[in-house]
């Protein structure tokens, strides 16, 4: 039987200057509960205990199809954009065809040799929903299940949007290059909700309620309150100013209590 590592204490000034959770909510509150009260910070103080209990995350699925057609050619004649509120199961699509030129010179520049499939695709699709949790509790296959999801929508549901991609029959699409899935339903890989009620309960990366400490996520109370990569973005430059007590100066973040 492994012998457990030793229990090592960690001194702040000699070991480390300061911590920064740059964690999802849910792997942050995995961390910091403690196995005990004096060790859990959700115990510790009411306002860490309001954002554990408001502050939610759902599971998503999320799918890129690489397509040898451009927009027109498959019959969409809007230009490029971002769909929501689709009909399920998948609920959003973007049309994110300008990653294309980023993934060929970071291919070329790292010596990565394109896929066949993919050398000559026109456009790229962006699909994203909400992952049931029913799904999730199962414990299924849920790479499988989102595959298929994406199965039913390309074998049918994308077919108002993208008349010009099927064939004469109608019934399947005829411009697939390469897919890419994934099930989101762990950890930092959820996705947080702006549930009504939940924005206020949000920790600034700039609280310091916790000496030594910070966080760092689109979960956070950073100005932007939507799980976004621009959140995220303000939220890591609060939490380095917090930190630095100085630097990045708060008016340069654009977007925080400015224009």
């Amino acid at each position: 039987m492994p012998v457990p590592p030793a229990k090592k204490v960690l001194e702040v000034g000699k070991d480390f200057d300061a911590v920064i959770f740059a964690l999802g909510v849910d792997d942050f509150v995995s961390v910091c509960a403690g196995k005990d009260d004096q060790s859990n910070l959700f115990t510790q103080t009411p306002e860490w205990h309001a954002m554990r209990k408001e502050v939610r995350t759902v599971a998503t699925q999320a799918a890129q199809v690489w397509l040898n057609e451009d927009l027109d050619g498959l019959g969409w004649h809007r230009g490029s954009g971002l769909i929501s509120a689709l009909e399920l199961p998948f609920e959003t699509w973007a049309d994110t065809t300008y990653t294309l030129a980023t993934e060929r010179e970071w291919r070329k520049a790292n010596r990565v040799p394109n896929p066949a499939r993919t050398e000559n695709a026109k456009s790229v699709a962006y699909f994203c929903a909400v992952l049931p949790e029913e799904d999730v509790r199962k414990g299924n296959d849920l790479q499988a299940k989102v595959d298929n999801d994406l199965n039913v929508l390309l074998g049918d549901k994308i077919k108002a949007l993208w008349p010009a991609a099927f064939n004469g029959k109608g019934t399947a699409l005829q411009f697939e290059a390469r897919r890419c899935v994934q099930a989101n339903y762990q950890g930092s890989d959820r996705y947080t909700l702006s549930l009504p009620g939940s924005i206020e309960c949000r920790i600034s990366p700039l609280d310091r309620s916790v000496l030594n400490m910070t966080i760092a996520g689109d979960w956070t109370a950073c100005g932007l309150d939507a799980g976004c990569v621009e959140a995220a973005v303000m939220s890591g430059m609060l939490a380095a100013h917090a930190i630095t007590g100085e630097e990045p100066a708060l008016e340069s973040i654009v977007g925080y209590d400015h224009p």
